[in-house]
């Protein structure tokens, strides 16, 4: 992906379209929006294939806005990455081999959602320049899980099992990338 990002944005830089001075910004830049195209299209692929379409896109678009908006886990390349979402996607389908319990989803949905407002972000290192937006960057991720609240009790009341068990999963699961990325960051400090 990398080789293909450098090759599109030569290509741009040859039609003055981009600076040239850019070059490596545009590359990770590219390179950045290569990954997740592919790697969301390879997850819908999954979820479709094990006839949970819907599902997946709602476990995805979770992860998606906490983890753009909060932070949590961070694997050290594309392909870890892609090993490690898939693997947490079939995890979070396979609940749906399970009973279902309402009550048992809702609360896993419920504390998933109270422990991000809890920790509302973590910043990557590659991220660190962020530090001064602090408290702003932490007002959004508490209105976005606000608003996953909301969305939440909605599709309680709605009584569409699957997609609740899918929404609910999809919290403790960003819950739980959220969780690793604190004991990482506190490991870093006491290092």
């Amino acid at each position: 992906m990398h080789q293909f990002a450098e090759m599109i944005v030569r290509a741009l830089e040859k039609r003055t379209i981009i600076p040239a001075a850019d070059h490596e910004v545009y590359v990770y830049g590219f390179d950045a929006a290569l990954y997740t195209f592919l790697s969301t299209a390879g997850l819908v692929l999954i979820g479709c294939v094990l006839g949970q379409g819907i599902e997946t896109l709602i476990i995805i678009s979770l992860f998606y806005v906490n983890q753009t908006l909060g932070g949590g886990f961070h694997a050290s390349t594309h392909l870890n990455c892609f090993i490690t979402m898939a693997l947490g996607l079939l995890g979070c389908l396979a609940t749906f081999l399970l009973p279902f319990n309402q009550w048992v989803y809702c609360i896993l949905g419920t504390v998933g959602l109270m422990f991000m407002i809890k920790y509302p972000l973590v910043l990557h290192k590659n991220k660190e320049y962020l530090q001064a937006k602090h408290d702003i960057l932490c007002k959004r991720s508490r209105g976005a899980l606000l608003v996953q609240g909301i969305c939440l009790m909605a599709i309680a009341l709605w009584g569409k099992n699957e997609y609740l068990q899918a929404f609910c999963v999809a919290s403790g699961v960003c819950a739980m990338s959220r969780l690793v990325a604190v004991f990482q960051k506190a490991k870093g400090h006491n290092a």
